[in-house]
């Protein structure tokens, strides 16, 4: 979900999965199983994030927060997803 607030703020399920510190995030299909999500998927949420003006992202749980930068964290958390997953 957006809310055009200001700098713009998105509010995040469980897919897009902020992490400790709250300097990056993940991308799982599903945390219990833990399966993470293909990467047609997350390149997917990043086309679909193109256009949308956001600075503060809110997590599903209590303190999975990013309260500032959160667009340029979540391109570079995409980055290393997609570049993790080449690895392979």
């Amino acid at each position: 979900m957006h809310i055009d607030d200001g700098e713009g703020i998105i509010l995040v399920g469980d897919i897009l999965q902020v992490t400790p510190g709250a300097d990056a995030v993940s991308f799982m299909w599903s945390y219990p199983n833990m399966l993470p999500l293909p990467a047609s998927a997350v390149i997917h949420i990043m086309h679909a994030l193109q256009d949308v003006r956001f600075d503060r992202l809110y997590g599903a749980f209590e303190g999975q927060d990013i309260k500032s930068n959160a667009r340029q964290i979540v391109v570079r958390s995409v980055r290393k997803y997609l570049a993790c997953l080449r690895k392979e």
